[in-house]
């Protein structure tokens, strides 16, 4: 198992909030309409969906920790997102 421990002397910042929108497995948090009324919402445009390793890349290039969260869509629309297990 890795070292998790943090060298606070090095860090730069930490970003408490951040969300990961696409699954290690590759899968986004959003059907594309709530992708594309997230994009309008938060007038965000470009590369939004970054995977896990392009996110740990880019806090590490920046000496800066995160604290990453799944996008939870299922619970406000009531819809299974596509990082649900499916049930035994």
């Amino acid at each position: 198992m890795p070292d998790l421990a943090l060298d606070l002397d090095r860090l730069t910042a930490i970003d408490v909030h951040t969300h990961a929108e696409v699954s290690k497995d590759g899968h986004g948090a959003l059907s594309p309409e709530l992708f594309g009324a997230s994009e309008t919402y938060f007038k965000a445009h470009g590369h939004r969906q970054p995977t896990i390793e392009e996110m740990a890349a880019h806090y590490r290039e920046r000496r800066i920790a995160a604290v990453v969260f799944t996008v939870d869509a299922e619970h406000a629309t009531a819809t299974p997102n596509s990082w649900s297990s499916p049930a035994d």
